[in-house]
């Protein structure tokens, strides 16, 4: 339970790109859509049943125990639930986390899970990635895009149309797989199997710590390679302890600046969050100009030497706004999360912290810790921009 609640956050800050405005708000220990009706909207839902047999024409952002999906969403799926099963369609894409999915219906694009078991027997219409204990691709089940997984039991008994790329244990391929597999083996007892069903059209890579003995090689029409992978070097204490200070240090610096602005521009930073949530594209938008558009000018400026004090002072300034970015960011996402679920008025005292510390969690991602990185700068250099468009309202003489 306690990956589901903090993937949860994760998935809020993928729902961000919709308005909020624009989406209705379910509340309740359950929910259910009816097969005859349908939501010309996004919906957004906490609890702990949700059955969508209907129609929801929009997006669908859910946190609950149980879900059950026999309808159709028309755009994509936010998802964190103990259990998770689809028997109807997802146009778009489905970003998901839990115990135990089961998808049996189809999906238009992408699949992006991360679960203990995964359990695939419908289309899914793009690529797949996926951390998980077991994930199981049925034998009528097809995935148009590459799978990409990380999990300690890969079954494919269905048929890939693309390549795949996985870290496993286990690894069982008993169906068709269109393009290459490029496995890594990290463990000593870790086995691939090919079965008699098995056929791999592109080559077969693995990295391991010994060459294993494969069954039915002549399922795999192209090259079988193995690369010995390197014994693991003893980890540099010091530089572990070094590093994870730093991030501690970060974090609570990062605390304290969130107090600070709190008690400093508490009210503006109020209606600066508001504002953001009700125009949210256009604070995007401002924040791709505030943060891409003054290094090109700094760097023009710096030609003319008579600027270059003006240009230092304007530097100093942009990184400061650059590390508070992560803070305006984290303070954001705390109001946001918690009107989520109901507590619309929680002071900032406490979203804010919390926000600041999920922000963090996910800049340190590992690959794709980058993309939140960018998505919070962007953000961030609006939010700072309706700031100070909050302290000039409060400035202006009252006629």
């Amino acid at each position: 339970m306690k990956i589901v609640r903090f993937c949860s956050l994760v998935l809020l800050l993928f729902a961000l790109t919709s308005p909020l405005s624009a989406a209705r708000l379910a509340k309740g220990e359950s929910y259910s859509l009816p097969k005859e009706e349908s939501l010309n909207t996004d919906l957004y839902f906490g609890g702990d049943a949700l059955d969508i047999a209907g129609r929801v024409n929009g997006s669908l952002l859910a946190g609950c125990k149980t879900a059950q999906i026999s309808g159709t969403i028309l755009r994509n799926l936010f998802l964190a639930c103990e259990k998770l099963t689809l028997n109807g369609t997802v146009t778009g894409d489905i970003l998901a986390c839990g115990s135990e999915m089961k998808l049996n219906g189809t999906v238009g694009g992408a699949l992006r899970v991360a679960a203990r078991r995964v359990n695939l027997k419908g289309t899914i219409g793009a690529d797949i990635l996926a951390g998980c204990q077991e994930l199981t691709i049925d034998s009528l089940a097809e995935v148009k895009g590459d799978v990409i997984a990380g999990c300690q039991t890969l079954k494919i008994n269905g048929t890939v149309n693309g390549k795949i790329r996985a870290a496993a244990k286990k690894v069982v391929i008993n169906g068709t797989v269109a393009g290459d597999v490029n496995l890594m083996l990290g463990d000593d007892r870790a086995a691939i199997t090919l079965t008699d069903n098995c056929r791999i059209l592109g080559n077969l890579h693995y990295r391991a710590h010994k060459e294993l003995n494969l069954d039915n090689t002549n399922g795999v029409k192209g090259e079988i390679k193995f690369i010995p992978l390197p014994r693991p070097a003893k980890p540099r204490l010091c530089w572990s302890k070094l590093r994870l200070g730093i991030t501690i240090f970060s974090i609570l610096a990062a605390l304290v600046i969130t107090f600070i602005l709190i008690a400093i521009c508490r009210q503006p930073l109020e209606r600066a969050i508001e504002n953001c949530g009700q125009r949210f594209g256009s604070t995007i938008g401002l924040g791709a100009v505030a943060l891409f558009a003054p290094p090109v000018a700094l760097i023009i400026a710096a030609i003319f030497i008579i600027t270059i004090p003006a240009v230092i002072i304007a530097k100093i300034g942009y990184l400061i706004i650059l590390y508070l970015a992560k803070t305006l960011t984290g303070i954001f996402l705390g109001r946001i999360l918690f009107r989520l679920f109901g507590a619309a008025n929680v002071s900032l005292w406490l979203a804010g912290p919390l926000g600041v510390i999920i922000v963090y969690c996910l800049c340190a991602i590992p690959v794709i810790g980058w993309l939140f990185w960018l998505f919070v700068l962007l953000l961030g250099f609006g939010i700072f921009i309706r700031l100070v468009q909050s302290f000039t309202l409060t400035q202006k003489p009252v006629p």
